[in-house]
């Protein structure tokens, strides 16, 4: 496994939730417009709630459903041909969810919590900064060693190249 792969599956991890909670917020604003019958024209901005709605709806789509099928391996990991392993080749849902809440579900909080938040000086932000830090480790970690990463260290799962879980006699 090399850094660039693993880099471009974070990549398009990041990719996914954007446009999924974009989607949410373009569906949430849709339906609020015609549950108030407002026109088009009339509809204001999302709230901070609102925002908040559309990321955690994110979360699940993107980070949750992933954990709780298959590998567990994210949606930019499966894009990229990337596989989680663990040294007893157990994938436990606990294991599955720990690796994929360790940086995604971090970085979800991170846009969630402030938005409940909104109001209480100088949480939203304190929140948002640690999430960033722990992205920025996790894009860190990914660079060195044996690129498992954060969620990997975090979870003891490996990073491997899918194909080598579906080649007959192929040791990990």
């Amino acid at each position: 496994m090399n850094a660039p792969r693993r880099l471009l599956g974070m990549a398009l991890d990041w990719f996914a939730f954007t446009t999924v909670a974009v989607i949410a917020t373009v569906v949430l604003m849709a339906a609020k417009v015609l549950m108030l019958g407002q026109d088009a024209t009339q509809a204001t901005a999302p709230t901070s709630i609102e925002h908040g709605l559309a990321a955690l709806v994110a979360a699940v789509l993107v980070l949750a459903v992933p954990a709780l099928v298959g590998s567990g391996a994210s949606v930019g990991q499966l894009l990229v041909g990337i596989a989680p392993v663990w040294a007893d080749g157990h994938s436990s849902l606990p294991r599955r969810l720990l690796r994929a809440s360790a940086v995604g579900g971090v970085y979800a909080a991170g846009r969630v919590l402030p938005a409940l938040l909104d109001g209480w000086p100088l949480l939203p932000g304190l929140i948002s900064g640690v999430s960033g830090l722990v992205v920025l480790v996790a894009v860190i970690s990914a660079l060195i060693g044996d690129h498992r990463g954060l969620s990997g260290w975090v979870s003891g799962a490996r990073m491997v190249d899918r194909r080598r879980l579906l080649s007959p006699g192929s040791t990990l």
